[in-house]
């Protein structure tokens, strides 16, 4: 980035290198990328997510016992899956990636369109969720 800088002389020019783009010399953007960068640098925002995620994991978990649905919620840092079919145990051990997979459509488009009525998408097969604006985290 030196070599763009317009202040610094790189091989007797100044700039070392010229360069043209839409973007260029937007201080705004550049100030918020630095400043986003500093707080992700702190780690508290993954940090947090993970505690979320943590969370979700454990109260879907909850959901799904006491309404005797055999499944599974799992997933590590700040994601989470369902694998419906198996007792809620908690483990997704001795399950190959195809059973993962599995899960017949029609149960999963299930479970999409209960969330979707509530103001959830799930946008991978079984996990990852987009929050409605309208839902608090």
């Amino acid at each position: 980035m030196r070599v763009l800088d317009p202040r610094t002389e790189v091989g007797g020019r100044r700039p070392g290198a010229i360069h043209r783009g839409t973007f260029n010399a937007n201080p705004l953007a550049a100030a918020a990328g630095i400043a986003a960068l500093k707080v992700v640098a702190t780690g508290e925002p993954q940090r947090h997510a993970n505690a979320l995620a943590a969370r979700l994991r454990q109260q879907m978990q909850e959901v799904l016992n006491r309404h005797g649905v055999a499944g599974i919620v799992y997933g590590d840092a700040s994601t989470f899956h369902i694998y419906f079919g198996r007792a809620g145990n908690g483990s997704i051990d001795g399950l190959s990636a195809g059973e993962l997979k599995g899960i017949p459509k029609k149960t999963v488009s299930a479970f999409q369109q209960a969330l979707r009525v509530r103001g959830v998408d799930v946008m991978s097969y079984t996990g990852v969720l987009h929050w409605s604006p309208t839902l608090e985290a």
